[in-house]
């Protein structure tokens, strides 16, 4: 699983065919196959990637892949060579499973780093780590008082992806203002990140003081509050998507809450804000307190999901099943509130199942269900999982709506709503515009799917008022998005004076190349 396969070609006979027993279990066959191991590797394959070994078995053009189970005792300590300076770990894994995990090879970043030793107990350890943070202290302090560089820092949930709407504006830069450099946040050294930009590892003297000195940050979740603003910074605060939990002053807890605790972090320090919705433009920068220029109608995430659905070779791409629909469960938090292994047990032959998590941390999968499930919440491309969806199981995801415009079914998860309505408050009731059951429990929700899968769920039957009210509810995505947003960005210009906003490449005065030195908008 994960990007990383093996073959083994050879000549291969069947053995010794076993009949069916009294029992009425069907009959097993033996199949002994001699050959070399040859992998083929994804280039892309990064430190950190995880997998399970399996076996695939295809049949007539379809295949079903069976994980490999040993005893904990019988896993071999091997490492295979994958190329392009990494190699595989194997290692025991949960029901007898066998995982790898990739590594670098041996001979590269051998050296016990900076980073390493602050990590370890000691009196030693502790002097570097408050040398450390002084040297980030006066790292931070020097770079704002120097002049800005023309760089521009990107951040998609807390340095944990390279996606949503970061990613496409990202894109757009690359290809049309490459003498912008661009630089990635990143919270571990495993992320992936775009070849076109550089890695910063989060918390670390090179981050800050690039971070510090960048010309422009684009990030949807809110740079790091101990890196002070360049006064000559323009910041543009993405989101994730349109809020289905009411946020802000709209929250029933709001006058509970400590003053730190009711606005987003650093909201002060947006200078540009997207908006996917009018009902975003109306309710979420007032409540949060937002007081720079709003882009209204720009949804670059939206944008790339409505891409990639266009696109027929994508699940062959994103190595998925042609053969077997694809359900998404984006769920707010990592714990999933029903027992996975009890859906793919009873559904797993029928579907394959892909898992995200709103808060960017990987969804643990059970040994017993990684033959028809794949934890997506740290890959490159949530735009094209959720376009390769034929089904979406969610709480109240903030990547909802986004799934709402290709107008497929739902399936609700009720409890989870029902708790967020309860605390903070529905931004947009899912009871009213909810184009899908809600269910209580693992039975109800095997139930729901059940039924989808008997009555074909790649089209629905009718797309109703209350589907058609919840799409609204996301915005329209007319495909320029991230144009307008890289605008917004290096011009400082979001709203229309007497005549639209230029697109990069088609008004020559608003191409992004040409630099605003002046004062924040």
């Amino acid at each position: 699983s994960g990007r990383v396969w093996c073959a083994i070609p050879g000549s291969g006979e069947l053995v010794e065919p076993v009949a069916g027993t009294d029992e009425g279990r069907p009959g097993t066959f033996h199949w002994r196959a001699e050959g070399r191991w040859e992998w083929r590797v994804d280039p892309a394959v990064d430190l950190g990637t995880r997998g399970t070994l399996a076996l695939q078995v295809m049949i007539d053009g379809h295949f079903n892949a069976m994980p490999v189970r040993l005893l904990a005792r019988e896993v071999p300590k091997l490492t295979a060579h994958l190329g392009h300076g990494v190699v595989a770990r194997f290692a025991p894994g949960d029901f007898g499973v066998v995982e790898w995990v990739a590594r670098s090879a041996p001979g590269r970043h051998s050296g016990v780093t900076w980073h390493v030793r602050r990590q370890r107990p000691g009196p030693v350890a502790g002097v570097l780590r408050v040398a450390h943070r002084r040297l980030l202290t006066i790292t931070a302090w020097l770079a704002v008082h120097l002049p800005p560089n023309r760089v521009a820092v990107f951040e998609s949930m807390s340095g944990r992806a390279f996606d949503g709407h970061p990613r496409a504006i990202s894109e757009v830069m690359a290809r049309t203002s490459p003498d912008i450099r661009q630089a990635w946040s990143v919270a571990t050294e495993g992320e992936r990140f775009p070849p076109w930009a550089a890695r910063l590892r989060r918390d670390t003297v090179r981050h800050r003081w690039t971070v510090a000195r960048a010309r422009w940050w684009v990030d949807d979740s809110g740079m790091m509050q101990a890196i002070r603003k360049h006064p000559r910074n323009r910041s543009l605060q993405t989101w994730r998507g349109m809020p289905i939990a009411s946020v802000g002053s709209a929250r029933h807890d709001w006058p509970l809450l400590p003053r730190s605790q009711r606005r987003p972090q650093g909201v002060g320090r947006w200078d540009l804000l997207l908006s996917p919705s009018a009902q975003f433009t109306e309710s979420v920068p007032r409540q949060v307190g937002f007081r720079g220029d709003l882009i209204p109608a720009t949804t670059p995430f939206g944008d790339a999901v409505a891409r990639s659905s266009r696109d027929r070779g994508l699940r062959e791409r994103l190595a998925l099943p042609g053969d077997r629909p694809v359900i998404l469960f984006a769920m707010s938090h990592r714990d999933l509130p029903f027992d996975l292994s009890a859906v793919t047990a009873a559904v797993g032959q029928r579907a394959y199942f892909l898992l995200a998590s709103d808060d960017g941390q990987r969804v643990s999968i059970p040994g017993a269900s990684r033959f028809s499930a794949r934890d997506v919440t740290q890959v490159d491309g949530r735009a094209d999982h959720l376009a390769a969806a034929d089904l979406l199981v969610t709480d109240f995801s903030t990547w909802t709506l986004d799934f709402a415009r290709l107008q497929r079914p739902f399936v609700f998860w009720k409890p989870g709503f029902d708790r967020v309505r309860r605390e903070s408050g529905a931004a947009v009731d899912l009871r009213d515009v909810g184009p899908g059951p809600m269910v209580e429990t693992t039975a109800t929700l095997v139930a729901a799917l059940m039924e989808f899968l008997d009555e074909g769920m790649l089209v629905m039957p009718q797309y109703s008022k209350r589907s058609a009210a919840l799409a609204a509810a996301a915005g329209e995505a007319d495909g320029h998005g991230a144009d307008r947003a890289l605008v917004a960005l290096i011009t400082g210009r979001s709203r229309p004076r007497q005549e639209p906003l230029p697109r990069p490449g088609v008004d020559q005065a608003a191409q992004p190349g040409a630099d605003s030195t002046g004062p924040r908008p």
